[in-house]
């Protein structure tokens, strides 16, 4: 299925890499994301392809996508799958729901618990096949999630929310590189 050939393309050419290439490899890593949403929409039309109002919606899907090249995790992330990390019996959120809810608390609109206890409150704000579809796209490096292990909270690789853009996908690479890991 065009949701597991294409996300799974650009693995095949990373075997060992350099950081210096990274910015390309996440690029490749989005780009498969989007060619994968592209091929479910052609396949399978319905009223969630681009451009299309259907009565019927076509299929969709949530994508969490890890690749360990070590010592790095690269995720890619769609939905509300979750990607985590366990560490010495302790479980580590990596990637944030793409909700409505989540979505109204990164804006300030909502708390948490008014973003649980909404009807609306989990409704996908992305998904793969949707109408909308924004992957979230980053790194952790897993040395410094083992020495950092200790530290108080941080914040995710995967900006919180379902609009990652460019800047702010490399601003999370950049941060990954000075040790800002993802700890949840």
């Amino acid at each position: 299925p065009a949701q597991v050939k294409f996300p799974s393309e650009p693995a095949g050419c990373y075997h060992n890499m350099h950081t210096d290439k990274e910015h390309d490899f996440l690029e490749q890593l989005e780009a498969a994301v989007h060619n994968a949403h592209r091929r479910i929409h052609e396949e399978h039309g319905g009223g969630s392809a681009p451009g299309k109002r259907n009565s019927e919606p076509g299929p969709a899907t949530t994508l969490t996508m890890a690749m360990l090249i070590w010592p790095r995790v690269y995720l890619v992330q769609v939905g509300d799958s979750r990607a985590f990390y366990l560490r010495k019996g302790r479980l580590r959120q990596l990637t944030r729901d793409q909700t409505t809810g989540e979505f109204m608390v990164d804006t300030g609109a909502w708390t948490e618990e008014q973003a649980r206890k909404a009807p609306i409150g989990s409704t996908l704000a992305s998904a793969l096949g949707g109408s909308d579809m924004t992957p979230a796209v980053g790194l952790v490096d897993l040395r410094l999630a083992v020495r950092a292990a200790g530290v108080a909270r941080r914040r995710a690789p995967v900006p919180r929310g379902a609009r990652v853009g460019r800047r702010a996908r490399h601003r999370a690479v950049d941060r990954a590189r000075l040790g800002a890991v993802a700890l949840g």
